[in-house]
């Protein structure tokens, strides 16, 4: 296990040492070892001390960066600590974007690989979904599944 002194953390991470020392105050980095009155660091203080520079790049403030790690170290996800629903963000909706009288749609509703509700085309299969929810061009995606359907249903006929 290797260990540093504050000069040597202060040089190996690039963070002057005042402020390794107001960034242990505020609650951002964990307490060094301590034996007598010396104060020793290891690797998990560099690799805190380079997730904080990125933080603090990315515009985040002390606050917010001791707020994380605090949840972090409580055991608390990401989700939780920064107090995000991930269902509020995650694409589940089924539904397409494209015209249900598409040729493309129309491929994959025969084929069963959607269907029609209320007038928008949804596919059957929750995974693919969610994949095709996730994606910029929807309708690239349609294009590609409504070919692959296109192709493989042919083949699947002579061997069913």
């Amino acid at each position: 296990m290797v260990e540093y002194r504050l000069e040597d953390l202060a040089r190996i991470s690039g963070v002057s040492a005042r402020n390794i020392r107001a960034y242990r105050e505020r609650g951002l980095l964990d307490s060094p070892r301590r034996v007598g009155r010396s104060a020793y660091y290891g690797e998990r203080h560099v690799a805190q001390l380079a997730a904080i520079s990125q933080l603090l790049a990315k515009g985040f403030n002390s606050a917010h960066i001791s707020e994380f790690f605090a949840g972090l170290r409580g055991g608390r996800g990401l989700a939780d600590t920064l107090g995000i629903d991930p269902s509020s963000w995650r694409v589940s909706e089924s539904g397409l974007d494209v015209d249900p009288t598409d040729d493309d749609a129309r491929t994959l509703v025969a084929a069963g690989v959607a269907h029609v509700t209320d007038g928008r085309v949804e596919l059957s299969d929750p995974v693919l979904a969610e994949m095709v929810g996730g994606t910029e061009d929807r309708a690239l995606c349609v294009r590609i599944m409504a070919r692959l359907t296109a192709t493989l249903r042919p083949a699947s006929a002579h061997t069913g």
